[in-house]
C-alpha cells in the first residue's frame, strides 16, 4: 500500500510539474546592434515629434519556438488620424496591414500568425498618419502566443504639431501631388535616408541623401494613391522629418 501511494505522488508530480519554461520575450528597438539590447518590454516609447513610423525587434526567450499574433489597442487616440502596422520575420519579409484594415478596430489583432523561432527575431512596425491633426495618440501592441495570452506588450506615443520643431530641418516637398519626380529643398543641407512606404506599411523607396540642400527624386514607379514620405537621420533612428505624399 505504502508502495503505490508513493508511486501515485511520484506520478502526480510529474504531471503537475511544468514541462517547459513559460513563454518570455523581450522587445527592442530594431536599430539596436548591441548584443543584449534594452528590453523595452512593458515601457512606453515616444516616436519623435512629428514621426510616422516606430520599428521594433521580438527576441524569444523561452526554451521553444512558439507563433504569435500582434494585438493593437488604441489608449488615446487624436481624431483625423490613421494608424497600421506590419509583422514578420524581418521587415522585408513583414506582412503589411492597411489602415482601411486596423485603424477602425480596437482592438486589432492580426488574423495571421507567425512563427518566434529561437534563434531568429521577429519585426514590429508601427505605423502613424497625422494628417492635418494636432495632438497626441498613443497605441499598445500586445504579443500574443497560441493559446491568445498576452505574453508581453509595449506602448508607442505619437504626437503632431502644427510646426515644425527647433531641432528639424525646415524640409519641403514639391510638387504635392505629384507624378513623375519630387523635389526636397531644405533651408539647411539634407543628411539621411528618405524611405517611402504605402499604407499598408510596404516600403517601396529607400534613398540616401548627403549634403543636399535640393534633392530630385523619382516616383515614376509608384501608382497614384498616398504614401507616406520619412527623412531619418544618417543612422537611421530619428525622424527628422514626415509628411504625406500623393501620386496622381
Amino acid at each position: 500500500m505504502k508502495i503505490f501511494s508513493f508511486a501515485l505522488l511520484v506520478l502526480t508530480g510529474i504531471f503537475i510539474s511544468p514541462i517547459a519554461q513559460a513563454q518570455s520575450i523581450i522587445i527592442y528597438d530594431y536599430f539596436d546592434t548591441d548584443p543584449e539590447p534594452t528590453d523595452l518590454s512593458g515601457t512606453l516609447v515616444y516616436a519623435i515629434p512629428d514621426g510616422a513610423v516606430k520599428r521594433f525587434s521580438i527576441k524569444n526567450m523561452s526554451d521553444s519556438v512558439f507563433n504569435f499574433r500582434i494585438e493593437r489597442v488604441k489608449i488615446e487616440e487624436t481624431d483625423g488620424v490613421f494608424d497600421f502596422l506590419a509583422c514578420g520575420t524581418t521587415e522585408g519579409t513583414s506582412t503589411a496591414y492597411s489602415y482601411v484594415d486596423v485603424s477602425p478596430n480596437d482592438p486589432f489583432i492580426t488574423p495571421d500568425t507567425f512563427q518566434l523561432e529561437l534563434d531568429v527575431d521577429a519585426y514590429l512596425g508601427s505605423h502613424y498618419l497625422p494628417g492635418e491633426s494636432v495632438g497626441c495618440s498613443q497605441y499598445r501592441y500586445y504579443v500574443l502566443n497560441d493559446s491568445s495570452d498576452r505574453v508581453d506588450s509595449i506602448d508607442v506615443r505619437y504626437c503632431s504639431s502644427s510646426g515644425l520643431n527647433e531641432n528639424y530641418l525646415e524640409v519641403s516637398v514639391y510638387p504635392n501631388p505629384a507624378q513623375n519626380n519630387i523635389i526636397l529643398e531644405s533651408n539647411n543641407p539634407i543628411n539621411g535616408t528618405l524611405l517611402i512606404h504605402d499604407l499598408s506599411g510596404r516600403e517601396l523607396i529607400n534613398e540616401k541623401i548627403t549634403n543636399a540642400g535640393k534633392h530630385e527624386l523619382n516616383i515614376s514607379n509608384l501608382d497614384q494613391g498616398v504614401y507616406t514620405l520619412t527623412l531619418f537621420d544618417p543612422n537611421g533612428n530619428n525622424t527628422i522629418f514626415s509628411s504625406k505624399l500623393t501620386v496622381k
